[in-house]
């Protein structure tokens, strides 16, 4: 007879029970051509047309969207205000030719805000209601999503009347998915969507595998793991979460997919591990996703491949996996090891999560310098020490909340490297001494997997930032490093993603706006100082606050340093004069590209410009910037 227990309070399974509609639509009143309600700032404004259709299921208009290309498209609501972990009910009717689908976004909304989409609903010729739900993953403003793609002539995708409402939903236990008489261990319930809740009791991040474990009360079949794939929007260990997903079996693991993950409670206790032998380890279904402890296993093999290593307490072999983290043991030590336990590859692993969670033996890992981790001569620029588990020190930089935060020792390439971790919340000026898995994220050497940091001064003072060019921004040695640039002009003030570029006579460089926003203008001369971070394939500065960015020269105005320059005619055709300046000049492009050097005097001034096409033009005298246009 299954039988379920559960940890606390904090743990028991609910259901919601009261129906409440938070959003409706019919389409009848627009403004400005805009349907009310609508437009929030996550629509899509380019390869989007919304217009008014006379084409109704019921009253006098609907919406109809025109999508080209082959990107989805998305239509949002205004913010509406939505509870973590309630389960939202999308009601449309749908008509036309293309593909929609649902979905949510956390307002104000970044990369990581956006929850998983349903899946696509095929449009017809007549009108049709259709029902998805979402789960939303934070308390606060969001905006309800339609997406579309593939819409045709002549209707393409027509929507009306428009209901959101809280969704009546039960929690399924763990236990419930994970208990099975299935000799291939397969859970009784795959390929259905549940809802349940749990504490977290595993993070990891592997590329384009990230995932964490969860488990509702102690004991077999109480664990399941839940796959997040390139998502690293993770909830932290402690976290009591609450996830929606499809339960799938992967390989022979049980899982969880396409999940909506909101936090309950930042901090609930977890369970306690159950003792169980190293052959019930290897053997045993019911322990899948559960916290277990192993009690006095000897290593039998150090390496047994794959970043694993093999113990026995005298019943049977198990493996240890370094999917949270990295340790080297020694062979023939004795150890006791907690972990949550795995499945891959056909065969069970435990997994421990930090150096707490092994005890005997000898441990410990080495201490390096931040600039022995980063140093490399690896074409993809790739530490060392990846997959190692060290300890390293440095001053803290840069507090980015969302993801971690950045140390440095002393100044100059290869000094910084980011810490991602969310959970110790160091402040800049900290003395920071932390032990982690060195992990190359994407590119991006990180320390990841932290298990153990040591605050050991306060206040200290700031590394001096790096003077550098931007074209050397643009190289490994200065990843994670805080740096400065000087006497750049703005050569892009739209990137994309919240990006512009600078450019100081070398070759462009990007500014992101993760840690901080700026809005640059197109011309303008700019000193920038922040933390050279690596994504996407491309290095960009991050900002880390409004004094990081000085501006040092306007498109429109000459800065003071430049007051006695003169530069005429302007516009100009085939020449130009620089007047009341001696020595090197350069004429860039609005690409940042120098198309031009020449050396005046006060006697030969003039600078011949037939060969330059027209355009706006820059030209930099002495690291400062004077704006001209050449028609």
């Amino acid at each position: 007879m299954k039988k379920t227990v559960f940890l606390s309070a904090a743990f028991m399974l609910f259901a919601h029970i009261t129906m409440a509609q938070v959003f409706s639509s019919s389409f009848e009143n627009w403004t400005n051509n805009t349907p009310d309600g609508w437009m929030g700032s996550a629509t899509h404004t380019t390869s989007l047309t919304v217009t008014q259709s006379s084409d109704a299921q019921q009253g006098s208009s609907s919406c109809q969207l025109t999508t080209s290309g082959t990107a989805h498209r998305r239509f949002t609501t205004q913010p509406v205000a939505v509870t973590a972990g309630t389960v939202y009910s999308v009601s449309f009717y749908l008509k036309g030719a293309g593909e929609i689908r649902t979905g949510l976004v956390n307002a104000p909304y970044g990369t990581n805000d956006y929850q998983a989409y349903n899946p696509y609903i095929q449009a017809t010729g007549t009108w049709t209601q259709q029902t998805q739900q979402i789960t939303a993953s934070v308390t606060g403003d969001a905006q309800f999503i339609f997406s579309v793609i593939n819409s045709a002539a002549p209707n393409h995708i027509m929507i009306d009347n428009v209901v959101i409402s809280t969704s009546t939903v039960s929690l399924v236990p763990i236990y419930d998915i994970q208990y099975t008489t299935a000799a291939n261990g397969a859970s009784p319930l795959v390929g259905q969507t549940v809802t349940t809740a749990g504490v977290v009791t595993g993070v990891y991040t592997s590329g384009n595998n990230n995932g964490y474990f969860i488990q509702d009360a102690p004991g077999a079949w109480n664990g399941i793991h839940v796959f997040q794939g390139t998502n690293t929007n993770l909830p932290a260990i402690g976290n009591q979460v609450q996830v929606t997903g499809s339960v799938v079996e992967f390989n022979g693991l049980t899982q969880l997919t396409g999940v909506t993950t909101a936090v309950l409670n930042p901090s609930v206790a977890q369970p306690t591990p159950v003792d169980i032998t190293t052959l019930q380890l290897a053997t045993q279904e019911q322990w899948e996703g559960v916290l277990v402890r192993v009690v006095d296993a000897t290593c039998t093999e150090q390496n047994s491949g794959f970043g694993m290593w093999r113990i026995n307490d005298g019943t049977g072999d198990a493996k240890v996996h370094n999917l949270m983290m990295n340790f080297t043991p020694v062979l023939n030590n004795t150890y006791t090891i907690v972990g949550v336990v795995n499945y891959a590859f056909e065969e069970y692993r435990i997994c421990p999560r930090n150096l707490n969670d092994i005890n005997g033996g000898t441990i410990g890992t080495q201490e390096v310098t931040i600039q022995q981790i980063q140093s490399t001569t690896a074409t993809d620029g790739a530490s060392p020490f990846a997959g190692q588990t060290v300890t390293t020190r440095g001053i803290v930089t840069a507090i980015w909340p969302t993801q971690g935060f950045f140390i440095q020792n002393g100044s100059g390439p290869w000094s910084g490297i980011f810490v991602f971790n969310t959970t110790i919340n160091p402040a800049m000026g900290d003395s920071i001494k932390v032990t982690g898995n060195v992990f190359e994220y994407f590119g991006l050497t990180q320390l990841t997997s932290i298990a153990q940091h040591e605050i050991i001064s306060t206040g200290n003072a700031l590394p001096a930032p790096t003077v550098i060019s931007t074209q050397a921004a643009n190289t490994e040695q200065y990843e994670s490093v805080l740096v400065r640039v000087e006497n750049a002009i703005c050569t892009n003030a739209n990137a994309g993603f919240g990006m512009f570029k600078l450019n100081n006579s070398s070759a462009d460089m990007l500014v992101d706006d993760d840690v901080f926003a700026y809005a640059a203008i197109l011309g303008n001369g700019y000193n920038a100082q922040g933390i050279m971070w690596f994504s996407f394939s491309e290095f960009k500065m991050l900002p880390r606050m409004a004094s990081d960015i000085q501006l040092i020269g306007s498109a429109s105005l000459e800065n003071s340093a430049l007051e006695q320059v003169v530069v005429y005619p302007n516009p100009a055709q085939q020449s130009i004069f620089v007047a009341n300046h001696e020595g090197a000049i350069s004429i860039l492009d609005v690409q940042g590209r120098t198309v031009k050097t020449q050396t005046i005097s006060a006697v030969n001034n003039e600078i011949n410009i037939e060969t330059l096409e027209s355009g706006v033009y820059f030209l930099t005298v002495n690291g400062q910037s004077v704006r001209f246009v050449k028609k």
